[in-house]
């Protein structure tokens, strides 16, 4: 007898052991099946109690099968296990539960008890205090698969040892048989040494098979495990191996309806837990187990020439070899993966190339166009190297331009294109600031050709970078501005014109007004002139009265003499001068010069002239010509007010660096359609308007650099806010 690995430290008397089991083992350790059944409950009983370790205890009915050791087994094991009482107790295999069964109450301490691993009902499961695992199929599925595998044996072969396992199996194949006596025949092999046993084996027919029950002990005594005893049967049968049991199976035999014990004894592991956690034992039902499988080895249908179709449906065939895919599944991955990698490296060449091949087509394209524009735009354009900053290519119309042959111009510094070195020096300057700062300059100024003619251009030039940044070309283009400049002179010549024939005609507005200016002077110049005449006719003449008639005379000729200046002044056509001038001085001379106008119309003119504004420079003639028409302008807008309720009002006041002069009217105001056209060229809203005063004052103002806007009064008439800044020169010529 052999006692158990896992056996708890003997406890007190009478103790009882509410979280314990108790595992009787009817063979020894090391018999597979019942080691397989044994390790399943184990598990079980872990998972569910993860501090509880199980008492076991083996019969070694396998080595000891007649069971003499029985009584002295008892006797130990009442003495051992009398005063305590288990949870539960698991037999494994018949012999264990029929001992079990007897000892119940002597030993066990009627503890409940949970059988596993019988293919056949007892009549002792009947008995109280009882439950268990049984597999309802028993031999039936295993002889039925057998004969549909083998459908033309003529007769079966049984293999079974006289142990209490084998004479079981035997008893239950002997009631399988009476179902298959007209078909074949059944014939166990005798109980023979193993040696002896090889010659039996070698001996059975080719049209018959051999059932393999139980072999675990032979004639000589000799105890032998259940797969290699089958390993060794095999090497010496021809004829395909059957079995009841999976534990066999991948050791020699060929399959069959196979049991798996390992299910029974986790069903009757799960019983145990039940009723340790305080379930009824009687109330918990024998489980029968459908527990067969047909399983098959793929190497034995191989070696008997067992083709898959002849399985059962739903067969399970191990040790089937893989397909060459499995078996190299890593290698042929890796081998399609790298290909894939291949593949699409070389796709996305081809794509590279194609791309390549397509931005060469247009780049050479490209180049193509650029080389016609390059040779065929009007204006010149230079390509300097930046680093030794010399001309490396330039086009036919630098040539012309300049008039120097290709091969001078290649290798030079632009320099030699300036007026003067000066000139140069101070352009480079400015260009590399421009570029560094902003990419890019641009520029005004006068360049010479090869006969040294000097003649105006417009210079712009962008910077080439590389990858790094770093600055490697420059790229100049040079537009001759001799026509356009031409051009703005005629143009000027031409506003100068119209702004002369606006004076005049503004003079001619005012003619009358200007005439009664001129006469008031000249009719006191003739009565003092007359008056002188009577006092020298006296005896003796008045000296005193004369001189003092004289002194009218002069001061009535000065004032003639300013009206003329003033009048000459406005109405002679010469070239805008630039000059400082007093902005409140002009608002004075020009109501000066429009006094009589003023009178003629009704109107009040109030000034509020802030003192002490700051010079401007600039057009002064052009700033009167600019206030003279807004007064004007005033003047009509009030047209249709009452006499007594015409006002204008000139203010003046410095703001910042500019001097704002406002105009403001009482008069109809200006429509909203008119707003934004008012200051466009020959656009009027008078019936014998030119449409010339606005523009051209706006755009007298815009030369100054000044500002020149109208907006409505909140209650009537339009104000317009003449603003220049202080110290502001003008241009020479007026621009839009």
């Amino acid at each position: 007898m052999s006692t158990g690995f896992w056996k708890c430290p003997p406890p007190k008397k009478n103790i009882e052991f509410p979280r314990q089991v108790f595992i009787l083992n009817s063979n020894h350790p090391g018999q597979t099946t019942t080691d397989l059944q044994q390790d399943a409950i184990i598990e079980v009983l872990r998972q569910a109690f993860p501090n509880s370790v199980p008492t076991i205890e083996y019969m070694d009915l396998k080595r000891e099968p007649e069971g003499d050791h029985l009584r002295q087994m008892r006797s130990l094991l009442r003495s051992q296990y009398k005063d305590k009482k288990y949870a539960a107790i698991i037999t494994i295999g018949a012999a264990a539960l029929d001992f079990a069964y007897q000892n119940r109450r002597e030993i066990f301490n009627d503890s409940p008890l949970i059988f596993c691993a019988t293919r056949s009902f007892q009549p002792v499961m009947t008995k109280g205090n009882m439950t268990g695992a049984i597999v309802n199929e028993g031999l039936h599925s295993a002889v039925d698969t057998m004969l549909k595998v083998k459908k033309n044996i003529k007769e079966v072969f049984v293999l079974n040892d006289e142990s209490l396992t084998g004479l079981g199996l035997r008893r239950q194949l002997d009631e399988v048989i009476t179902h298959y006596q007209n078909k074949v025949r059944f014939k166990y092999l005798p109980h023979l040494a193993l040696e002896d046993l090889y010659k039996e084996v070698e001996k059975i027919p080719p049209d018959s098979c051999l059932l393999m029950l139980s072999f675990t002990n032979d004639l000589l005594g000799r105890t032998y495990d259940q797969q290699e005893v089958a390993k060794l049967i095999s090497r010496h049968c021809k004829v395909p191996i059957f079995d009841h049991s999976i534990v066999r199976l991948g050791y020699g035999i060929l399959g069959g309806g196979l049991a798996d014990p390992t299910g029974q004894a986790a069903t009757a592991a799960r019983m145990a837990v039940r009723i340790v956690n305080g379930e009824d034992v009687n109330r918990i039902p024998i489980a029968y187990l459908r527990g067969s499988k047909n399983m098959f080895d793929y190497a034995q249908m191989e070696r008997f020439n067992i083709p898959v179709s002849a399985l059962p449906a739903n067969s399970v065939v191990i040790n089937k070899p893989k397909p060459f895919y499995e078996i190299h599944k890593t290698v042929i991955l890796a081998s399609l993966a790298i290909i894939l990698v291949l593949v699409l490296a070389i796709w996305m060449l081809l794509i590279n190339i194609s791309k390549r091949r397509t931005l060469e087509d247009n780049l050479s394209e490209t180049k193509e166009i650029l080389e016609k524009i390059f040779a065929s735009v009007k204006s010149a354009y230079f390509i300097n190297d930046a680093e030794k900053r010399t001309i490396v290519n330039c086009n036919p119309a630098a040539l012309i331009m300049f008039g120097y042959e290709r091969e001078e111009m290649i290798g030079l510094n632009m320099g030699f294109l300036f007026p003067s070195t000066e000139l140069h020096r101070e352009f480079s300057e400015k260009m590399y600031a421009a570029l560094t700062e902003h990419g890019a300059f641009r520029y005004d100024y006068s360049m010479k050709t090869k006969e040294g003619k000097i003649f105006p251009v417009n210079h712009s030039i962008t910077q080439v970078l590389d990858k790094s940044g770093k600055r490697t070309h420059l790229v100049s283009v040079i537009y001759d501005l001799t026509e356009r400049k031409n051009a703005e002179e005629q143009q000027r010549q031409q506003w100068e014109q119209l702004e002369h024939n606006n004076r005049l005609a503004a003079i001619g507005e005012v003619a009358s007004s200007i005439a009664h200016e001129l006469n008031q002077p000249l009719t006191a110049i003739l009565s003092n002139a007359q008056a002188g005449r009577r006092f020298l006719s006296l005896d003796p003449p008045a000296i005193h009265e004369i001189q003092n008639i004289l002194e009218d005379i002069v001061r009535d000729n000065k004032r003639a003499g300013v009206v003329m200046g003033n009048l000459r002044n406005f109405t002679k056509a010469k070239p805008a001068r630039l000059e400082s001038f007093h902005i409140n001085d002009s608002i004075r001379n020009v109501l000066s010069l429009l006094n009589s106008e003023t009178i003629h119309n009704n109107t009040v003119v109030t000034l509020d002239l802030e003192p002490e504004l700051g010079l401007l420079q600039g057009d002064c003639m052009g700033v009167q010509q600019v206030l003279i028409n807004l007064i004007l302008n005033a003047f009509d807008s009030m047209q249709e007010v009452h006499p007594s309720e015409r006002r204008l009002l000139i203010r003046s006041a410095a703001e910042s660096d500019q001097v704002i002069v406002s105009v403001k009217d009482c008069g109809v105001g200006i429509k909203e359609e008119d707003r934004e056209t008012i200051f466009d060229a020959f656009y009027t809203t008078k019936h014998d308007g030119l449409g010339l005063g606005l523009s051209i004052s706006k755009r007298i103002v815009n030369s100054h650099g000044g500002m020149l806007r109208a907006v409505n009064n909140p209650d009537k008439g339009a104000t317009f806010h003449l603003t220049l800044c202080i110290g502001s020169k003008g241009s020479d010529n007026y621009a839009d």
